[in-house]
């Protein structure tokens, strides 16, 4: 049920395919499907051995391995980038930083991506007053404290990127129940929960909508490994496709 990511914010993070690329925390593949459609060589790496089933089930020639950030399970300089989306805020820092760093090339690309739901649309206004009815308070990810560590990146770049999920209406309470804090309800809760929001859709639009469109930001950091001084190979140009 999660949104992909504006194709936009991956130009941004990744201007073109230079060789291999790490997706980590790869999850089902929502990302690693747009990396492999630019022309990238990938590694997905996730430590949910169900998730990368579903991953080589969809994408059969991607090299898909169980592991984890903060012990990566690629060799030392391995891959040219390493793109992390919508999971950094579960890594324990700075192990998983210091891990990506190794497996980079030097001066490797590290990107970033989160989506944040458009806190002026109706549907954040619809998901709002259903948490805040049920008590519920949603958590953050912190991403203004984000900064990449400076022990092995150079200084980072933000930017935000308009971005677009069509849904079915009734799939909207489904998407919802997609998020860490609802899953941990108890199944009355999550009832109670997901029934408010199913009420407050059918104030905007009809359940049996066939297509409703679910605004986002894709917010976006990029950075790159500080070179390693026993190397000339150039970073990635980072104002191609600005």
């Amino acid at each position: 049920m999660r949104p992909g990511y504006a194709e936009s914010a991956i130009d941004w993070v990744l201007p073109e395919p230079t060789g291999r690329v790490l997706d980590l925390a790869a999850g089902t593949g929502k990302l690693t499907f747009s990396l492999v459609a630019r022309g990238w060589d990938v590694v997905a790496v996730d430590s949910a051995p169900n998730m990368l089933s579903l991953l080589r089930r969809r994408l059969p020639t991607v090299d898909a391995r169980v592991g984890q950030a903060e012990q990566i399970p690629l060799p030392d300089g391995s891959v040219d980038a390493v793109v992390v989306s919508g999971a950094f805020h579960w890594f324990t820092r700075p192990a998983a930083e210091k891990e990506m760093a190794r497996v980079l090339r030097s001066g490797g690309r590290l990107g970033l991506l989160w989506n944040r739901r458009d806190p002026d649309s109706w549907v954040a206004e619809v998901f709002d007053d259903a948490l805040r009815a049920c008590g519920i308070r949603a958590e953050g990810y912190g991403r203004e404290e984000v900064i990449p560590d400076a022990r092995w990146f150079g200084p980072s770049e933000r930017a935000e990127f308009a971005h677009i999920q069509t849904l079915r209406a009734e799939q909207l309470a489904d998407l919802l129940a997609s998020r860490s804090y609802v899953i941990a309800l108890s199944a009355g809760e999550r009832a109670v929960l997901l029934d408010h929001v199913r009420k407050g859709v059918a104030q905007h639009v009809d359940l049996a909508a066939p297509a409703v469109d679910v605004p986002y930001y894709t917010e976006a950091i990029r950075a790159d490994q500080r070179l390693r001084s026993n190397t000339s190979r150039r970073p990635i140009n980072v104002n191609s496709g600005s």
